[in-house]
């Protein structure tokens, strides 16, 4: 329980979404394919029956929903970092300790696989799905089929620069309900 704790900040990393309390805490979600979070002011009618609803955070001005959330855990910063499924930071394409040259070091250990699946590890590129892996090899001119050990080094920085791009331009606050690939 966590009742009178303040949220000190939300964190995404790769697919999940981290929230921390002010008493050290951690709430770590992840939607799966049919969760989703909703943030409402008091009074605003909820775009999903409560029937959906999973985990309520409220404060005097808004009120945070999680709905059909299939991964909800409780952690402490020690549990956090022991935790394999939550990628650290410097994983997660958007994060801001995210290392390219890191990442395609990260790829290449994966030489014998195709590249379509690679993309899809999050422990390789935290952030990338299933739609993502499409539009990076289509954007970048590279077969999904194709086996890693195949790609240039050229061609696997590029695969990476894509990732980022792409992701980062569908978070964007001004991109409305546009999706910017």
């Amino acid at each position: 329980p966590i009742p009178g704790q303040l949220v000190d900040r939300v964190e995404a990393r790769g697919k999940w979404l981290l929230i921390h309390f002010s008493g050290g805490g951690t709430l770590a979600t992840h939607m799966l394919m049919s969760g989703s979070w909703h943030i409402y002011r008091h009074g605003e009618r909820w775009q999903q029956p409560r029937t959906n609803m999973r985990i309520v955070i409220e404060n005097s001005q808004y009120v945070a929903v999680g709905f059909r959330v299939p991964v909800a855990e409780m952690h402490t910063a020690r549990s956090l970092a022991r935790d394999r499924r939550i990628p650290n930071p410097e994983i997660d394409v958007l994060g801001s300790a995210f290392d390219a040259a890191e990442a395609a070091a990260r790829v290449r250990a994966h030489s014998s696989e195709e590249i379509a699946d690679v993309l899809l590890h999050q422990e390789v590129l935290a952030g990338v799905g299933n739609v993502f892996k499409s539009e990076i090899c289509f954007v970048t001119g590279i077969n999904p089929f194709c086996r890693v050990s195949a790609l240039s080094p050229d061609r696997v920085q590029a695969a990476i620069a894509a990732a980022q791009r792409l992701v980062a331009a569908n978070v964007l606050e001004d991109s409305g309900d546009a999706i910017v690939t």
